[in-house]
């Protein structure tokens, strides 16, 4: 009798289970015929420019990083060279003397595209002019445009120009010259027991080489677009380029030049923290 009853119920969960599976198996159907019958999801307006500008938002971030490590690297190898000299927190550049900093120099959060419109001070090494070391950097402000300056014992700026300097074996000449797409800068610098005069400029498109006496410089120049030529620069009561077979250029005399806009740099960044 009890075997009776036991297989009732196993006869009944059975049926039970059977019609469970299949309702389950309609239900699924029926779900999976219902998404097909619904239209495929499509974001509203607001919610496609949301995702446009967080991926924008995500792509600037990438772009500013990579433009704030352009030449930190390098710089990293100056500052190992020349120690006590120059020092670098995060995005912010020291320059020192005597153990103390004397001038700051802060990259901004601004992408470089376009003309003037972010700031990139890296740290390129130190100068042997006479029995002073000058520290000298580089400026980038956007657009190509690369400016070299040095940096005084009390954290003035002194603004040589486009292009590396170049100082003469006995330390009395400095040379700063250089060319591109943006343009040419030739520049000479005398240096005396109160630093450096501005004493000759050209805009030929030169290069320096190297030094081969005290006043006389080789340079690689391109006196006609897209051919470099061997040329001198030579003092002698004034300086000239020589490069035989052509004539003498003569290299004039610097003007006085109007001072740099006031407080330019110290918009782009800079501070003279020694006084």
């Amino acid at each position: 009798m009890a075997s009776g009853h036991r297989a009732g119920w196993v006869i009944a969960l059975a049926v039970m289970a059977g019609s469970l599976a299949v309702a389950g198996g309609l239900a699924v159907r029926r779900e999976r015929a219902l998404a097909a019958e619904a239209p495929a999801y499509v974001p509203t307006p607001s919610e496609e420019f949301a995702l446009v500008f967080a991926e924008m938002a995500i792509d600037e971030r990438r772009l500013l990083r990579q433009s704030l490590s352009e030449g930190r690297e390098a710089e990293a190898r100056h500052i190992a060279a020349t120690p006590g000299l120059a020092r670098r927190e995060g995005d912010v550049l020291f320059i020192r003397h005597d153990g103390r900093d004397v001038a700051s120099f802060a990259d901004d959060a601004n992408l470089c595209e376009g003309f003037d419109n972010c700031s990139r001070w890296r740290f390129l090494g130190e100068l042997a002019l006479g029995p002073r070391r000058y520290p000298y950097l580089s400026f980038f402000h956007g657009e190509g445009d690369e400016i070299t300056l040095l940096v005084e014992a009390r954290g003035e700026l002194v603004v040589l120009g486009q292009g590396l300097p170049s100082a003469s074996p006995d330390g009395r000449w400095l040379v700063i010259a250089g060319h591109d797409d943006y343009g040419s800068n030739l520049s000479v610098f005398a240096v005396g027991p109160d630093g450096l005069k501005f004493v000759a400029t050209s805009q030929e498109a030169c290069q320096p080489a190297r030094w081969l006496e005290r006043d006389r410089l080789e340079m690689v120049c391109e006196f006609q677009a897209g051919e470099s030529a061997r040329a001198m620069l030579v003092h002698d009561r004034g300086w000239r380029l020589e490069a035989p077979p052509d004539a003498p250029r003569p290299v004039p005399a610097a003007k006085p030049e109007a001072a740099d806009e006031p407080g330019y740099f110290e918009r782009k960044g800079y501070r003279r923290l020694a006084r």
